[in-house]
């Protein structure tokens, strides 16, 4: 009996922990002041408690498991406009890079300032 349920207890414990297959990201560019809403589109995204969705150092705002194959999260304002790898941290320890990287872009008649509590976009001067 003590073998069986060794098992068992195995096989869930390596399913939780297998990282989920093709993870894409959908839009992967946005204007550094929309705080853009973007979907993140896999599977085995349920069961492995919570998730924090990072792009580049900073956390994604509003982080949403809407399903096991679909994240809605919103994108943080960035240091710098430019591309940022896209990450997924798991609560089981699993992290998953998402495809492609999302790129920021600035607009005209705008700037990004660095502050103490993180970055602040005002009018360029």
């Amino acid at each position: 009996m003590r073998a069986g349920f060794f098992f068992v207890v195995s096989a869930a414990l390596s399913l939780a922990c297998t990282p989920p297959a093709e993870v894409t990201l959908s839009p992967s560019t946005g204007d550094i002041q929309d705080g853009v809403e973007v979907r993140v589109e896999g599977r085995g995204f349920r069961g492995r408690g919570r998730v924090d969705v990072f792009f580049g150092a900073r956390a994604a705002k509003s982080v949403v498991v809407e399903s096991d194959r679909l994240i809605r999260a919103r994108a943080p304002l960035p240091f710098e406009p430019g591309r940022v790898v896209v990450t997924l941290h798991f609560e089981d320890g699993g992290r998953v890079n998402v495809t492609p990287e999302f790129e920021y872009t600035m607009p005209a008649g705008v700037q990004i300032r660095a502050t103490p509590v993180g970055p602040q976009v005002e009018p360029a001067g």
